[in-house]
């Protein structure tokens, strides 16, 4: 089944039901958590479990974590839909190690990306008229994921210090070029959507600076993303801002002044040359 992630779409799956609706009893929560750990995959029985608390949270956490091998998109997204209105560090957790899964099924890591998402904003979300079908097949270009509108979420819990990391690290891990095509390119898309608040780090080990000759030093990205670096000189107040473009190809460093240039990446020492005072040809 091809399912659109549009709120109409989610509507018409829960069936009617209003996320908007009154507190929910404990004893329906009990019945809604219930239904959903025994595999019931029709949201209508299950869709108010964002506002039944913790059972609620624990109930979605453990249906994301238990994603791995399920194929019904439909569930997929129903799942997506409800799980979305909750931001929590178990959501979270949950997410993140789907998306980590190598051996999960491509639609379930997809849905885990997506939630992450809707984690991080809750007005992210999945361009109108893109199917989770569509993403699995992918990629799609450009990015699928946009700003939808402001979001909010129906429960929100404070999520842990190393929370930008539990963002991001699964992302990297799935945006690697050995990741199959469709979860690597929604992976790199959301990754990049968020590098302002949790800038993308380049693997020193795909970061290559060596001296040439004269003042000049050379450096290459073997990444697949952009280096921003800063070159320094020991001993002077010589200090340049570089991009480096993700071609492995060498780029120029002309130094003004002559000594070890040091490269910083986010404030980190990432690589050093000692100026070996080559005359250059």
């Amino acid at each position: 089944m091809r399912v659109r992630f549009t709120i109409c779409a989610l509507t018409v799956l829960l069936g009617g039901y209003s996320m908007a609706s009154a507190q929910v009893s404990a004893s329906a929560c009990a019945a809604a958590a219930d239904s959903l750990a025994a595999g019931n995959q029709d949201a209508i029985f299950w869709s108010q479990l964002p506002r039944c608390g913790p059972t609620g949270v624990a109930a979605l956490a453990g249906a994301v974590a238990n994603a791995a091998q399920e194929t019904n998109t439909k569930y997929l997204f129903q799942l997506l839909g409800v799980a979305g209105y909750v931001r929590d560090p178990q959501i979270l957790d949950a997410a993140g190690d789907l998306v980590e899964n190598h051996a999960a099924q491509i639609a379930a890591r997809i849905m885990g990306v997506a939630l992450l998402a809707t984690e991080y904003s809750p007005g992210l979300g999945i361009t109108i008229g893109v199917t989770l079908d569509d993403l699995a097949n992918g990629p799609i270009t450009p990015c699928p994921i946009v700003p939808l509108g402001s979001g909010s979420y129906l429960a929100r819990s404070p999520l842990q210090p190393d929370s930008l990391a539990r963002f991001a690290d699964p992302l990297d891990l799935a945006r690697s070029i050995s990741q199959p095509a469709a979860v690597r390119d929604l992976a790199a898309c959301l990754r990049s959507l968020i590098s302002n608040v949790v800038p993308i780090v380049v693997p020193t080990e795909l970061i290559g600076f060596g001296y040439r000759c004269g003042n000049r030093f050379v450096i290459e990205n073997d990444s697949r993303d952009w280096l921003f670096v800063t070159v320094t000189i020991d001993g002077t107040t010589e200090s340049v801002d570089m991009t480096v473009p993700p071609t492995g190809a060498p780029v120029l460093f002309p130094a003004y002044n002559t000594g070890t240039a040091r490269v910083f990446q986010h404030g980190v020492l990432v690589a050093d040359a000692d100026n070996l005072g080559i005359p250059c040809e």
